[in-house]
Protein backbone atom coordinates (compact mmCIF):
# COMPACT_ATOMS: atom_id res chain seq x y z
CA UNK A 1 0.00 0.00 0.00
CA UNK A 2 1.64 3.60 -1.06
CA UNK A 3 1.71 5.72 1.85
CA UNK A 4 2.27 9.87 2.42
CA UNK A 5 6.14 9.10 2.70
CA UNK A 6 6.24 7.02 -0.77
CA UNK A 7 9.05 9.67 -3.01
CA UNK A 8 11.72 9.06 -5.53
CA UNK A 9 14.65 10.92 -5.48
CA UNK A 10 15.79 12.21 -9.39
CA UNK A 11 19.88 12.42 -9.03
CA UNK A 12 21.61 15.00 -11.86
CA UNK A 13 23.64 17.61 -12.87
CA UNK A 14 20.95 20.44 -12.80
CA UNK A 15 18.86 19.34 -10.08
CA UNK A 16 15.31 19.86 -12.47
CA UNK A 17 13.75 17.23 -14.08
CA UNK A 18 10.95 17.61 -17.38
CA UNK A 19 7.66 17.58 -18.15
CA UNK A 20 8.25 14.73 -19.98
CA UNK A 21 10.86 12.94 -17.27
CA UNK A 22 8.42 13.10 -14.77
CA UNK A 23 5.71 11.43 -17.31
CA UNK A 24 8.42 8.92 -18.38
CA UNK A 25 8.79 7.91 -14.50
CA UNK A 26 5.68 7.94 -13.43
CA UNK A 27 4.82 5.58 -16.34
CA UNK A 28 7.37 3.46 -15.83
CA UNK A 29 6.54 2.65 -11.90
CA UNK A 30 2.67 2.75 -12.57
CA UNK A 31 2.35 4.98 -9.38
CA UNK A 32 1.94 8.07 -8.49
CA UNK A 33 5.04 8.57 -6.37
CA UNK A 34 6.19 12.15 -5.45
CA UNK A 35 9.39 13.37 -7.13
CA UNK A 36 12.04 14.47 -5.09
CA UNK A 37 14.58 16.43 -7.57
CA UNK A 38 18.38 16.80 -6.10
CA UNK A 39 21.53 18.37 -7.81
CA UNK A 40 24.27 16.24 -7.50
CA UNK A 41 26.31 17.90 -4.63
CA UNK A 42 23.39 18.17 -2.68
CA UNK A 43 21.96 14.86 -2.85
CA UNK A 44 23.31 14.00 0.59
CA UNK A 45 22.26 16.75 1.82
CA UNK A 46 18.36 16.29 1.11
CA UNK A 47 18.91 12.73 1.48
CA UNK A 48 20.06 12.87 4.87
CA UNK A 49 16.51 15.76 5.02
CA UNK A 50 14.73 13.35 3.69
CA UNK A 51 16.07 10.44 6.23
CA UNK A 52 15.15 12.76 9.15
CA UNK A 53 11.86 13.32 8.10
CA UNK A 54 11.37 9.31 7.43
CA UNK A 55 10.56 9.96 3.97
CA UNK A 56 12.72 7.01 2.60
CA UNK A 57 12.64 7.12 -1.00
CA UNK A 58 11.91 3.84 -2.61
CA UNK A 59 14.30 4.80 -5.86
CA UNK A 60 16.76 6.53 -6.44
CA UNK A 61 17.54 7.67 -9.85
CA UNK A 62 20.89 8.72 -10.98
CA UNK A 63 21.64 10.27 -14.47
CA UNK A 64 25.40 10.55 -16.04
CA UNK A 65 28.17 10.74 -14.22
CA UNK A 66 28.03 7.69 -12.49
CA UNK A 67 30.81 6.93 -11.27
CA UNK A 68 30.10 9.32 -9.11
CA UNK A 69 26.52 8.29 -8.78
CA UNK A 70 27.67 4.99 -7.94
CA UNK A 71 29.46 7.04 -4.72
CA UNK A 72 26.14 8.55 -3.79
CA UNK A 73 24.35 5.09 -3.93
CA UNK A 74 26.17 3.63 -1.20
CA UNK A 75 26.05 6.42 1.20
CA UNK A 76 22.15 6.30 0.58
CA UNK A 77 22.41 2.27 1.02
CA UNK A 78 24.55 2.96 4.38
CA UNK A 79 21.16 4.89 5.46
CA UNK A 80 19.04 2.57 3.67
CA UNK A 81 19.49 -0.24 2.71
CA UNK A 82 15.94 -1.24 1.40
CA UNK A 83 15.81 1.00 -2.25
CA UNK A 84 15.94 0.88 -5.70
CA UNK A 85 18.56 2.09 -7.13
CA UNK A 86 18.19 2.89 -10.76
CA UNK A 87 21.53 4.00 -12.99
CA UNK A 88 20.49 5.79 -16.79
CA UNK A 89 22.03 5.70 -19.40
CA UNK A 90 22.09 6.54 -23.12
CA UNK A 91 24.66 4.35 -24.56
CA UNK A 92 24.03 0.45 -24.80
CA UNK A 93 27.63 -0.98 -24.82
CA UNK A 94 28.34 1.70 -21.82
CA UNK A 95 25.37 -0.04 -20.37
CA UNK A 96 26.62 -3.82 -21.04
CA UNK A 97 30.45 -2.69 -19.73
CA UNK A 98 28.44 -0.98 -16.49
CA UNK A 99 26.65 -3.78 -15.67
CA UNK A 100 29.66 -6.22 -15.52
CA UNK A 101 31.87 -3.66 -13.22
CA UNK A 102 28.63 -2.97 -10.95
CA UNK A 103 28.28 -6.48 -10.41
CA UNK A 104 31.54 -6.67 -8.45
CA UNK A 105 31.83 -2.87 -7.40
CA UNK A 106 28.30 -1.54 -6.62
CA UNK A 107 27.94 -2.80 -3.18
CA UNK A 108 24.30 -1.83 -2.86
CA UNK A 109 22.67 -4.78 -2.15
CA UNK A 110 20.77 -6.50 -5.40
CA UNK A 111 18.05 -4.18 -5.89
CA UNK A 112 19.85 -1.89 -8.81
CA UNK A 113 19.61 -1.61 -12.19
CA UNK A 114 21.44 -0.32 -15.07
CA UNK A 115 18.72 1.13 -17.63
CA UNK A 116 19.41 2.46 -21.34
CA UNK A 117 16.54 5.20 -21.24
CA UNK A 118 16.16 4.40 -25.14
CA UNK A 119 14.14 1.43 -23.86
CA UNK A 120 13.70 2.11 -20.52
CA UNK A 121 9.66 0.13 -20.97
CA UNK A 122 11.51 -2.85 -21.57
CA UNK A 123 13.17 -2.80 -17.82
CA UNK A 124 9.07 -1.95 -16.69
CA UNK A 125 8.64 -5.29 -14.98
CA UNK A 126 11.46 -5.44 -13.66
CA UNK A 127 11.72 -2.73 -11.81
CA UNK A 128 8.19 -3.39 -10.61
CA UNK A 129 9.47 -6.46 -9.19
CA UNK A 130 11.83 -4.69 -7.15
CA UNK A 131 9.57 -1.84 -5.79
CA UNK A 132 7.60 -4.84 -4.73
CA UNK A 133 10.33 -6.62 -3.24
CA UNK A 134 11.50 -2.79 -0.87
CA UNK A 135 7.71 -2.57 -0.19
CA UNK A 136 7.83 -6.08 1.28
CA UNK A 137 10.94 -5.74 2.93
CA UNK A 138 9.66 -2.67 4.75
CA UNK A 139 6.95 -3.76 6.19
CA UNK A 140 8.49 -6.80 7.06
CA UNK A 141 11.29 -4.89 8.58
CA UNK A 142 8.53 -2.56 10.43
CA UNK A 143 6.68 -5.65 11.92
CA UNK A 144 9.50 -7.27 13.42
CA UNK A 145 11.01 -4.16 14.51
CA UNK A 146 7.23 -3.59 16.44
CA UNK A 147 7.34 -7.28 17.94
CA UNK A 148 10.62 -7.27 19.03
CA UNK A 149 10.51 -4.07 20.66
CA UNK A 150 7.63 -5.41 22.50
CA UNK A 151 9.64 -8.74 23.77
CA UNK A 152 12.40 -6.49 24.69
CA UNK A 153 10.01 -4.73 27.49
CA UNK A 154 10.40 -5.03 30.86
CA UNK A 155 7.48 -6.71 32.81
CA UNK A 156 6.12 -5.01 35.75
CA UNK A 157 7.65 -6.72 38.90
CA UNK A 158 4.68 -7.98 40.13
CA UNK A 159 3.59 -10.06 36.87
CA UNK A 160 4.42 -13.56 37.31
CA UNK A 161 6.91 -14.85 34.33
CA UNK A 162 4.32 -17.09 33.34
CA UNK A 163 1.63 -14.47 32.71
CA UNK A 164 5.01 -12.20 31.15
CA UNK A 165 5.10 -14.80 28.51
CA UNK A 166 1.49 -15.16 27.75
CA UNK A 167 0.94 -11.60 27.32
CA UNK A 168 4.02 -11.56 25.11
CA UNK A 169 1.71 -14.34 23.16
CA UNK A 170 -1.35 -12.47 23.02
CA UNK A 171 0.42 -9.44 21.88
CA UNK A 172 2.62 -11.33 18.58
CA UNK A 173 -0.70 -13.36 18.43
CA UNK A 174 -2.46 -9.63 17.50
CA UNK A 175 0.63 -7.98 15.76
CA UNK A 176 0.38 -10.94 13.47
CA UNK A 177 -3.51 -10.55 13.11
CA UNK A 178 -3.43 -6.94 12.34
CA UNK A 179 -0.98 -6.88 9.50
CA UNK A 180 -1.79 -6.42 5.93
CA UNK A 181 -0.13 -9.26 4.64
CA UNK A 182 -0.38 -13.20 5.14
CA UNK A 183 2.44 -14.19 7.83
CA UNK A 184 3.35 -17.37 9.35
CA UNK A 185 6.31 -18.83 11.72
CA UNK A 186 7.96 -22.06 11.89
CA UNK A 187 10.07 -23.51 13.77
CA UNK A 188 13.79 -24.52 12.05
CA UNK A 189 12.23 -27.69 11.10
CA UNK A 190 9.79 -26.73 9.02
CA UNK A 191 6.59 -27.16 11.17
CA UNK A 192 3.80 -24.26 11.46
CA UNK A 193 3.77 -22.34 15.13
CA UNK A 194 2.30 -19.22 14.34
CA UNK A 195 -0.59 -19.04 11.59
CA UNK A 196 -2.14 -15.23 11.13
CA UNK A 197 -6.23 -14.43 9.54
CA UNK A 198 -4.46 -12.95 6.16
CA UNK A 199 -2.56 -16.39 6.01
CA UNK A 200 -6.08 -17.95 6.15
CA UNK A 201 -8.00 -16.10 3.88
CA UNK A 202 -5.16 -16.34 1.63
CA UNK A 203 -4.35 -20.29 1.49
CA UNK A 204 -8.27 -21.09 2.94
CA UNK A 205 -6.29 -23.42 5.15
CA UNK A 206 -7.23 -22.59 8.97
CA UNK A 207 -4.53 -22.20 12.03
CA UNK A 208 -6.04 -25.53 13.37
CA UNK A 209 -5.21 -26.66 9.89
CA UNK A 210 -1.48 -26.32 9.52
CA UNK A 211 -0.83 -25.87 13.45
CA UNK A 212 2.48 -28.14 14.20
CA UNK A 213 2.07 -29.64 10.71
CA UNK A 214 5.50 -29.42 8.10
CA UNK A 215 4.90 -26.38 5.79
CA UNK A 216 7.03 -28.46 3.12
CA UNK A 217 3.77 -30.76 3.32
CA UNK A 218 1.40 -27.87 3.19
CA UNK A 219 2.59 -26.07 -0.04
CA UNK A 220 1.99 -26.68 -3.22
CA UNK A 221 2.86 -26.32 -6.97
CA UNK A 222 6.11 -24.00 -7.95
CA UNK A 223 5.94 -23.04 -3.75
CA UNK A 224 6.77 -26.68 -2.53
CA UNK A 225 9.33 -27.13 -5.74
CA UNK A 226 11.64 -24.23 -4.32
CA UNK A 227 10.63 -23.85 -0.72
CA UNK A 228 12.86 -25.97 0.69
CA UNK A 229 15.93 -24.54 -0.79
CA UNK A 230 14.72 -21.39 0.54
CA UNK A 231 14.44 -22.60 3.75
CA UNK A 232 17.71 -23.55 4.37
CA UNK A 233 19.14 -20.59 3.13
CA UNK A 234 17.52 -17.85 5.11
CA UNK A 235 18.44 -20.50 8.33
CA UNK A 236 22.20 -20.96 6.96
CA UNK A 237 22.88 -17.12 5.74
CA UNK A 238 20.43 -15.87 8.96
CA UNK A 239 19.69 -13.39 6.37
CA UNK A 240 16.16 -12.64 4.42
CA UNK A 241 15.75 -14.14 0.91
CA UNK A 242 12.84 -13.50 -1.38
CA UNK A 243 10.82 -15.12 -4.57
CA UNK A 244 7.64 -15.25 -6.63
CA UNK A 245 5.91 -18.53 -7.71
CA UNK A 246 2.90 -20.33 -8.60
CA UNK A 247 0.82 -22.40 -5.95
CA UNK A 248 -2.52 -23.06 -5.49
CA UNK A 249 -5.23 -22.36 -2.41
CA UNK A 250 -7.27 -25.37 -0.73
CA UNK A 251 -10.00 -24.73 -3.66
CA UNK A 252 -7.68 -25.95 -6.17
CA UNK A 253 -7.32 -21.79 -7.43
CA UNK A 254 -4.39 -20.91 -9.19
CA UNK A 255 -1.99 -18.24 -6.89
CA UNK A 256 0.81 -15.58 -7.90
CA UNK A 257 2.70 -15.00 -4.48
CA UNK A 258 5.49 -12.75 -3.39
CA UNK A 259 7.15 -14.78 -0.64
CA UNK A 260 10.15 -13.10 1.61
CA UNK A 261 11.49 -15.52 4.35
CA UNK A 262 13.23 -13.77 7.52
CA UNK A 263 15.37 -15.45 10.27
CA UNK A 264 13.20 -15.29 13.85
CA UNK A 265 15.37 -14.43 16.76
CA UNK A 266 14.50 -14.81 20.39
CA UNK A 267 15.90 -12.03 23.23
CA UNK A 268 19.13 -13.80 23.45
CA UNK A 269 19.69 -13.38 19.40
CA UNK A 270 19.64 -16.98 19.28
CA UNK A 271 17.29 -18.23 15.66
CA UNK A 272 14.57 -19.92 16.27
CA UNK A 273 12.76 -19.78 13.64
CA UNK A 274 11.67 -18.75 10.23
CA UNK A 275 9.20 -15.69 9.40
CA UNK A 276 7.12 -15.88 6.01
CA UNK A 277 5.78 -12.75 4.79
CA UNK A 278 3.39 -13.08 1.70
CA UNK A 279 1.66 -11.04 -0.39
CA UNK A 280 -1.10 -12.19 -3.42
CA UNK A 281 0.08 -10.80 -6.62
CA UNK A 282 -2.27 -12.90 -8.54
CA UNK A 283 -4.38 -9.92 -9.84
CA UNK A 284 -1.64 -7.43 -10.58
CA UNK A 285 0.60 -10.18 -12.46
CA UNK A 286 -3.09 -10.90 -14.42
CA UNK A 287 -3.14 -6.93 -15.04
CA UNK A 288 0.36 -6.67 -16.33
CA UNK A 289 -0.12 -9.97 -18.51
CA UNK A 290 -3.33 -8.44 -19.60
CA UNK A 291 -1.14 -5.12 -20.64
CA UNK A 292 1.24 -7.01 -22.43
CA UNK A 293 -1.55 -8.89 -24.80
CA UNK A 294 -2.79 -5.35 -25.58
CA UNK A 295 0.73 -4.02 -26.18
CA UNK A 296 1.00 -6.81 -27.64
CA UNK A 297 -1.82 -6.56 -30.15
CA UNK A 298 -1.17 -3.22 -30.41
CA UNK A 299 2.31 -3.45 -31.23
CA UNK A 300 0.55 -6.38 -34.26
CA UNK A 301 -1.60 -4.07 -35.19
CA UNK A 302 0.93 -1.46 -36.02
CA UNK A 303 2.68 -4.45 -37.83
CA UNK A 304 -0.14 -5.22 -39.84
CA UNK A 305 -0.99 -1.51 -40.69
CA UNK A 306 2.65 -0.75 -41.98
CA UNK A 307 2.64 -4.02 -43.61
CA UNK A 308 -0.37 -2.94 -45.36
CA UNK A 309 1.17 0.77 -45.98
CA UNK A 310 4.03 -0.92 -47.46
CA UNK A 311 2.39 -2.87 -49.65
CA UNK A 312 0.19 0.04 -50.82
CA UNK A 313 3.07 2.03 -51.50
CA UNK A 314 4.73 -0.84 -53.67
CA UNK A 315 1.33 -0.95 -56.01
CA UNK A 316 1.39 2.66 -56.11
CA UNK A 317 4.71 3.02 -57.38
CA UNK A 318 4.01 0.09 -59.59
CA UNK A 319 0.89 1.72 -61.19
CA UNK A 320 2.88 5.48 -61.43
CA UNK A 321 5.96 3.40 -63.58
CA UNK A 322 3.30 2.02 -65.71
CA UNK A 323 1.11 4.88 -65.87
CA UNK A 324 4.21 6.77 -66.73
CA UNK A 325 5.55 4.11 -69.55
CA UNK A 326 2.17 4.44 -71.28
CA UNK A 327 2.15 8.27 -71.03
CA UNK A 328 5.66 8.05 -72.61
CA UNK A 329 4.61 5.68 -75.11
CA UNK A 330 1.75 8.52 -76.47
CA UNK A 331 4.38 11.25 -76.13
CA UNK A 332 6.87 9.33 -78.82
CA UNK A 333 3.94 8.13 -80.70
CA UNK A 334 3.18 12.00 -80.92
CA UNK A 335 6.27 13.09 -81.67
CA UNK A 336 7.03 10.73 -84.43
CA UNK A 337 3.41 11.72 -85.85
CA UNK A 338 4.09 15.35 -85.57
CA UNK A 339 7.25 14.69 -87.23
CA UNK A 340 5.36 12.95 -90.25
CA UNK A 341 3.14 15.99 -90.60
CA UNK A 342 5.43 18.29 -90.51
CA UNK A 343 7.44 16.33 -93.24
CA UNK A 344 4.74 16.12 -94.79
CA UNK A 345 3.75 19.95 -95.01
CA UNK A 346 7.29 20.75 -95.76
CA UNK A 347 7.22 18.59 -98.72
CA UNK A 348 3.74 20.12 -99.62
CA UNK A 349 4.99 23.41 -99.58
CA UNK A 350 7.85 22.42 -102.03
CA UNK A 351 5.47 20.86 -104.33
CA UNK A 352 3.77 24.14 -104.82
CA UNK A 353 6.60 25.74 -104.97
CA UNK A 354 7.70 23.94 -108.18
CA UNK A 355 4.66 24.14 -109.48
CA UNK A 356 4.64 27.67 -109.19
CA UNK A 357 7.69 27.98 -110.80
CA UNK A 358 6.40 25.76 -113.80
CA UNK A 359 3.37 28.22 -114.40
CA UNK A 360 5.79 31.32 -114.43
CA UNK A 361 8.03 29.65 -117.22
CA UNK A 362 5.31 28.46 -119.28
CA UNK A 363 3.48 31.97 -119.13
CA UNK A 364 6.88 33.81 -119.79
Amino acid sequence: MQTKSDCYLYVNESGKISDKERILFKDLFVESLDCVIAKRDKAKEIFKQLFDERRHPLIVIFEQDLAASLELARYFYSLEPDMVYIFLTENKKRKEDMERDFKYAARVGDSWLVIDINSIFDFKNRVLELIQGIKQKRRMRTTIGAVREQIRTDPPLDVPEYRRLLLSSRYFKNVLDNAGEAIFITDLDGRITQWNVSAQKLFGLSEVDVSGKLIFDKAVGEFKDKLLGLFKEAIKNKSTTALEVKTKNRKGEDLIISTALSPVQNGHNRQIGIAFFVNDRTEEVKRREREKAVLKEAEQTEREKKEILASLKIQLEKQVKERTQELQEKINELETMNKLMIGRELKMIKLKEELEKLKNKQSG
